[in-house]
């Protein structure tokens, strides 16, 4: 398990874990013969996360206190995945014997952390109060690809859950 922030100019000291990672599973291959998959995921979110996870974070703050205090601008574009979703890709690729290959999972939802916010405030009854830290550094703002020759391919789902839905079943995981 990777991330898509693996080749990022940003990132710092998670980026630099997961590309060590990757590249160790890669020599592994090389030298032994062993298969392998690396799977970069994009932004995950779902139920049993916790504070560690933006999304699960942001709900909390937002039900518990009634505001969000987000990093960055607003602006990040992020491709939002739930967890389930990214779980029924891990077997859809086995399924397939995609073997040797980096895959990239995110999912349908692309969308600022703006207007993730947004969906959050109005579920949540337009009552929130949200700012942004927008002298924290983002992971980035539109893409977290930088020039690389192995940057993987990108797998994409026919079906999967609606990000709305999705943030409605944390919020009543999180009251209970």
């Amino acid at each position: 398990s990777s991330s898509i922030y693996v080749h990022s100019s940003t990132g710092g000291f998670y980026k630099v874990t997961k590309h060590s990672c990757e590249l160790i599973i890669e020599e592994y291959s090389n030298r032994y013969g062993i298969k392998y998959n690396i799977l970069r995921f994009g932004t995950l979110y779902g139920p049993m996360s916790d504070e560690k996870n933006s999304v699960y974070y942001y709900l909390k703050q937002a039900l518990k206190n009634g505001k969000i205090n987000a990093l960055g601008t607003g602006d990040e574009i992020r491709e939002y995945i739930d967890v389930r979703d990214a779980s029924d890709f891990c077997i859809k690729i086995l399924e397939k014997k995609l073997e040797n290959k980096i895959l990239i999972l995110t999912g349908h939802h692309r969308m600022t952390l703006r207007e993730l916010l947004e969906i959050i405030n109005e579920i949540l009854g337009n009552n929130i109060n949200i700012s942004y830290g927008k002298n924290e550094p983002a992971h980035y703002k539109y893409t977290p690809y930088s020039y690389n020759k192995n940057n993987g391919i990108k797998l994409v789902m026919d079906s999967y859950r609606d990000i709305g839905q999705g943030l409605v079943e944390i919020l009543n995981e999180i009251d209970n």
